[in-house]
């Protein structure tokens, strides 16, 4: 069975958003949780996410790197998280 969860930092997550804007934030979240379902998320769906205003995507899209082998993103930390809660 998949696990559902990830662990929050809430610290990091508020020093990491600081400068982003509430609803950049709110689509943020979102999309950790997306990866976290799938291990990846797809520009298409940050932009979805994020409704294609320009100005939350580009808040966003510098906390994802790019796959080069699937082409699709994620966050690393939130990718890390998820590995190291698998082996334990």
């Amino acid at each position: 069975m998949k696990d559902p969860s990830f662990d929050f930092y809430y610290q990091d997550f508020l020093v990491g958003t600081s400068f982003m804007s509430l609803e950049a934030t709110g689509a943020y979240i979102k999309c950790l949780c997306h990866q976290a379902h799938k291990n990846s998320i797809s520009r298409d769906q940050i932009k979805a996410i994020c409704m294609d205003e320009k100005s939350i995507i580009t808040q966003i899209l510098p906390k994802f790197t790019l796959d080069n082998e699937s082409g699709l993103l994620y966050n690393e930390r939130c990718r890390f998280k998820k590995k190291k809660k698998r082996k334990y």
